[in-house]
């Protein structure tokens, strides 16, 4: 007879204060008398990534490697690959999106492979066609050099120069 509400926030891992105030008041709105609903965070699949890449020949290999960490993590002017935005609760990993995201790095002629592993649920593992994610979970690669526990990305290189 309890209903489990979780929102997916906008443009963030994690919904403040005020949001899940405000979400709380609207599901007691129009809830059914005598059920109770109770708000909950989202729950995030922390993944870690190993890229191997082959650079074209002329371009540094480790500039490549920089745009591509750019490319997937984002900055502050530009949403990554991995932004929050782009997956949402059983969202799967498409290798070919991701191989394509990669490759329109300029100085990137291909990627060899692609290692995936969740945190606290599998170790590295060759990334298939697709990763698959629970319907309650997020994707999650935020790659913080400060804060390495959520998740991480590696890219190693080969060629180029």
């Amino acid at each position: 007879m309890t209903g489990f509400v979780t929102p997916d926030p906008v443009d963030a891992y994690a919904v403040t204060r005020d949001q899940h105030t405000e979400l709380t008041d609207l599901v007691n709105c129009v809830r059914m008398a005598g059920r109770e609903v109770h708000v909950q965070d989202p729950r995030f699949r922390a993944i870690d990534l190993e890229i191997h890449v082959c650079i074209k020949p002329g371009f540094l290999p480790t500039d490549v490697r920089d745009r591509v960490l750019l490319r997937l993590r984002g900055d502050t002017t530009t949403p990554g690959f991995f932004s929050t935005d782009n997956f949402t609760f059983g969202s799967p990993l498409l290798r070919l999106t991701l191989e394509a995201a990669i490759g329109s790095v300029p100085g990137v002629l291909g990627v060899r492979r692609i290692l995936i592993a969740a945190r606290g649920v599998h170790r590295l593992k060759h990334l298939k066609l697709r990763y698959d994610v629970p319907d309650n979970q997020i994707i999650r690669l935020a790659n913080d050099p400060r804060a390495p526990e959520p998740s991480s990305v590696k890219v190693y290189t080969e060629g180029g120069v």
